[in-house]
């Protein structure tokens, strides 16, 4: 049996085809999955939305989504810009959506009404870290970093025998590792410059 759609494509390539590079692409060909029984990673289908991981997968209470056009506190308190401070500072996800948290219940729940017309609604963490994750590219950009550095942590700490001697195996994976955090800086401060030449523009 194959476990995924790429082997089964795999099988039949002609031998003169770059085979490695088939089985490392998923999205050469979209549409040939049609009779598996998979499900949208990701969906715009009111019907379905539950699939998602975002904000539209939840019937829990969003500040930022509900009050999208002016996500603003009482004295003109911007959500945002607190969002954007505590980001350039670097902080973790779960460090931001406590802060959020605080703002929020301090600042601006007790002038807060849901979409069903509750006063004083509860914005759980969860909410809040669900919309930041999906909802901002500057905390997913800091969540990505986050996985790769942790994925690089894990793996040296499993990379030498009971003798002393490194595993090549998990030598060269780590390497891998290393080397897609690489990457991903530097396409990361290719898109920082790019941002920064159209803000000045």
């Amino acid at each position: 049996m194959y476990k995924t759609v790429a082997e089964q494509r795999y099988r039949y390539l002609p031998f003169s085809d770059n085979k490695k590079k088939a089985m490392d692409d998923d999205f050469s060909e979209i549409g040939n999955c049609a009779n598996l029984d998979l499900k949208p990673i990701y969906t715009s289908d009111p019907q379905k939305t539950g699939l998602n991981l975002s904000c539209s997968c939840s019937a829990e209470f969003c500040y930022l989504c509900t009050y999208i056009d002016s996500p603003r506190g009482p004295d003109s308190l911007d959500l945002n810009a607190h969002i954007k401070t505590l980001i350039a500072e670097g902080k973790e996800i779960h460090s931001v959506a406590r802060a959020v948290k605080q703002i929020y219940d301090q600042e601006i729940r007790a002038e807060c009404v849901d979409e069903h017309g509750n006063t004083n609604p509860e914005w759980s963490l969860q909410s809040i870290t669900r919309h930041l994750l999906h909802s901002n590219k500057n905390v997913f950009e800091l969540y990505t970093e986050s996985v790769l550095q942790h994925l690089i942590v894990r793996q040296s700490q499993t990379i030498v025998d009971g003798d002393g001697r490194v595993d090549g195996e998990e030598r060269k994976a780590l390497l891998q590792s290393i080397e897609a955090y690489n990457k991903w800086k530097a396409r990361l401060g290719v898109a920082s410059r790019k941002r920064l030449a159209t803000d000045m523009s």
